[in-house]
């Protein structure tokens, strides 16, 4: 890390002209700047460390609130740096991040490269690997940490790839509650970009569909609910910390014969890796305030390993201090107002997530035969793949075949897959929708004019839906006839219209749901409105027992989207969507609405108000119900799932959010405000209230004031129990001209109600710089900080800082400092300590180019 520190420094020394700048710049100088110095691109810090201390008292806390958590370390690295290099030599492209060290976010820390020349592409470090993918049975599409190289020329291609797995391949399934959500995904920490979601048969866009928190694992529907006769599939990778992922290496070759079509045969293998012991990781956060408010940690803890939770170097106690939620065990609340200046910390052993049982290998050939006049009419790909686990206490094998027809002729539009993938067949671990099923889908589309097109699609499939593992199972069987017409009328708006019937036969029975829907987009001036409405019917098992009755359910949905600028200054969006559920004799209904409202009235004033209020209802899910497109995706050949009933999201949501500001000259005020409840499963079930007043006033000869108030409450829901707090400030910013600058504030917290947790506070901070000349500068700060009430405990640290700018990115510090933490609780028995320090600290501050 330090070496790679040096490296870029000499870079920058170089590109700024430390390094030699001659009367007459030399020849290779003027290539070196051209081709590699001007082309890469650093941005970020670096601060690297020796520490010399001695310190009495509590050690541990010393440790994790000093130097971001590294009070141990004698040597400190900490920061992060990016860095791009674009068209180095001509040939290079590469990208990369250095972050602190292992207890950071494991994806952050990336390095990538790419060659392009020749038709040789080659590709290093981490990457998203995959083969040609040619071969439907055989594809990989995964988070690699290796190499890959790839040759085309002419109608000749080939790829091959050797590399270590980054996280494993997740497919799970979400059965609807008649809510938004957030669902979670049994897992935290997924590899970012890494998702692909379904709404059924629908795929999903990130950001306009859905949001997702990859940290947390927890995803969000946009504008729309899920409900209980839908499922929602989201495959994804999850990276993991003490995972033992294993090895990835393959190849693919492919030829184009022209009129006789492309061949192309494929080659891959995943080799588990075995042993390796779980390593502890510590995580910091600043106070994130109220109660209700969640710390998420990055993965999920392994159970009954020992977690230990500090706030300021104090112990927490579980179930008293602090507690994990239920569900998602990554997620955890403090029973108290936490204010931002202070520090939590958490050593935990993180759950291994590697699903691999042992070693997998496939091989496979396909063949693209192209139809009609040089292939304009379509194509016809005849693929098959065998497949086999082994080095695993239950091995398995088969052979898979496929076909796909894809056919145009006219105004007719013809799709049809067979395929046949036993129980046996494993694959490659790869993220998407395959599974182990055997069974047909036909898509028959006709467009009669310009404006109007139909369209039929029928499937039937077995399908295996796994019990224990990838080899045991039963069978399952679906089937799906879809009918559907749009069309634009010859003023623009447009009509959609559909009719679906679903059968899916499980070991509890079979279920049966016919499904209408219709909508329009229509323009009333300056009024655009979407309206959308849909009936279901059927027949279900009423639970997931076998041989239990049978029982009529239904549901009826309403949409209604408008989007309305009111002004020209004034923006109103919304919707609102109504549902009633039926159970036999049972009856539900479910709301879902949103409002948003931004004006802008000129460029002194800015207000924006939003507003949602969803609740799924009293009967918001339909025991044992199996609409058929989520079967088969908990654990097959392809990627791992979950086994088991998975948690639904929060049931009940209200949140409304106010914000005002205005800027005038040197004066900026800012106003804000939000109420939000929530209850139902993976939520706070908490009512949280919080006003805010801040702002900021330029003063004359550089000086600065900001100020600022907020004020929240806290009500659990189903207790009594209920927090008030207060939080001030005040930062008086001072760069004057001539050699001084400074900064001088304090920071106050005032706890009301009656939780048996309330802390007040009060901290000083002062930070003052006078510039010795044109390279040195010495550095005063200190804070006084005091915590009264619950665990109570004062901290005094002071600095002295000599400072010399070696060059405009670098600057050594010599710095001689003393803290003393003294508890003032009388059963506070941990963060008390004194210390001193000696500090030789190199700061490296990269601003690009």
């Amino acid at each position: 890390m330090q070496r790679g520190a040096g490296l870029a420094l000499a870079t920058v020394l170089a590109g700024t002209g430390v390094v030699a700048h001659a009367a007459e710049t030399p020849a290779w100088m003027r290539y070196l700047n051209r081709e590699v110095i001007n082309r890469i691109e650093l941005t970020g810090y670096r601060r690297l460390g020796y520490h010399l201390r001695t310190v009495q008292g509590d050690r541990e806390s010393y440790d994790v609130t000093n130097y971001y958590g590294q009070g141990a370390k004698p040597f400190t690295n900490i920061g992060q740096i990016d860095f791009t290099g674009r068209r180095v030599f001509g040939l290079f492209n590469f990208r990369g991040t250095i972050l602190d060290s292992r207890f950071t976010d494991p994806q952050g820390q990336r390095f990538s490269l790419d060659v392009d020349r020749g038709g040789v592409q080659v590709s290093a470090g981490d990457i998203t690997g995959s083969l040609l993918n040619t071969n439907p049975l055989a594809r990989m599409n995964k988070s690699l940490r290796g190499f890959a190289v790839g040759y085309r020329r002419g109608n000749f291609e080939s790829k091959a790839l050797y590399s270590e797995a980054r996280g494993s391949a997740r497919t799970v399934t979400i059965p609807g509650n008649n809510s938004a959500g957030p669902f979670y995904l049994q897992v935290n920490q997924l590899v970012q970009g890494s998702e692909q979601v379904r709404l059924n048969d629908t795929p999903l866009r990130a950001g306009t569909d859905y949001v997702i928190n990859y940290e947390s694992g927890f995803i969000t529907l946009v504008g729309r609910v899920l409900p209980p006769t839908s499922v929602l599939l989201v495959s994804f990778e999850v990276f993991g910390f003490n995972e033992r992922r294993g090895q990835v290496q393959g190849a693919g070759v492919s030829y184009d014969f022209g009129r006789v079509g492309r061949v192309g045969l494929t080659l891959a293998r995943q080799i588990a890796r075995t042993g390796g012991n779980a390593s502890t990781r510590l995580e910091q956060f600043q106070g994130y305030g109220p109660p209700s408010t969640p710390y998420v940690l990055l993965f999920e803890p392994l159970a009954g390993t020992a977690i230990t939770v500090q706030v300021d170097g104090i112990s927490q106690r579980p179930g008293i201090d602090f507690r994990f939620d239920p569900i998602n065990t990554a997620i955890f609340y403090l029973n108290r107002f936490v204010p931002g200046t202070s520090t939590v910390s958490v050593v935990y052993t993180p759950k291994p997530t590697s699903t691999a049982t042992g070693d997998r290998e496939v091989t496979g050939i396909d063949w693209l035969i192209p139809l009609g006049r040089a292939g304009r009419g379509g194509t016809l790909t005849l693929a098959q793949a065998s497949g086999r686990l082994f080095n695993s206490a239950t091995p398995s094998s088969g052979v898979a075949r496929s076909a796909q027809l894809d056919y145009r002729a006219g105004a007719w539009e013809v799709q049809a897959q067979a395929r046949r993938i036993p129980t046996g067949y494993v694959s490659v671990e790869t993220r998407g929708f395959s599974r182990n099923e055997t069974g047909h889908e036909v898509s028959l589309g006709y467009r009669s004019d310009s404006r109007t097109k139909w369209s039929l699609v029928t499937g039937n499939r077995s399908i295996l839906q796994q019990t224990a593992s990838a080899t045991t199972g039963t069978n399952t069987r679906f089937s799906n006839l879809r009918a559907a017409v749009s069309t634009v009328t010859r003023r623009g708006v447009p009509y959609e219209f559909e009719v679906r019937q679903q059968i899916s036969r499980t070991f509890a029975g079979p279920t049966r749901l016919t499904i209408a829907e219709a909508s329009t987009r229509q323009s009333l001036g300056r009024l655009d409105l979407r309206l959308a409405a849909t009936r279901q019917s059927g027949r279900t098992p009423s639970t997931s027992v076998a041989g239990s009755r049978r029982v009529n359910v239904g549901l009826t949905t309403g949409t209604l989207e408008a989007s309305l600028p009111v002004a020209e200054k004034l923006r109103l969006q919304g919707s609102y969507s109504l549902s009633e559920i039926r159970k036999d004799k049972e009856r539900g209904g479910g709301r879902d609405a949103s409002m948003n409202l931004d004006y802008r009235p000129s460029d002194v004033w800015r207000a924006t108000v939003t507003y949602t209020d969803s609740d799924s209802g009293a009967l918001a899910s339909l025991g044992g119900f199996s609409n058929g497109w989520g079967l088969g995706y908990d654990g097959n050949g392809f990627s791992g799932g979950v086994n088991g009933s998975l948690s639904y999201g929060a049931s009940k949501v209200k949140l409304a959010t106010a914000g005002v500001s205005y800027t005038a000259g040197s004066l900026t005020l800012q106003a804000n405000g939000y109420q939000s409840e929530q209850s139902g499963a993976v939520t706070n079930n908490a009512r949280t209230s919080s006003v805010g007043l801040g702002g900021s006033y330029e003063l004359p000869a550089g000086v600065r004031l900001l100020a600022r108030v907020d004020r929240s409450a806290s009500r659990f829901v189903g207790s009594n129990s209920r927090t008030e707090s207060t939080t001030y400030s005040l930062l008086l910013d001072a760069s004057p001209p001539g050699r001084w600058t400074g900064q001088f504030g304090f920071t106050g917290l005032l706890n009301g109600g009656n939780s048996a947790f309330g802390q007040d506070g009060l901290s000083f901070e002062v930070n003052s710089t006078y510039d010795l000349g044109r390279r040195q500068a010495v550095i005063f700060d200190a804070t006084l900080g005091n915590a009264t009430g619950y665990l109570a405990q004062q901290d005094t640290e002071f600095g002295l800082t000599y400072q010399y700018r070696i060059w405009s990115a670098l600057a050594l510090n010599a710095s001689y400092r003393i803290r003393r933490v003294e508890n003032k609780g009388l059963n506070v028995t941990s963060g008390a300590y004194r210390s001193q320090s000696l500090d030789f600290i190199l700061d490296f501050n990269f601003a690009g180019r």
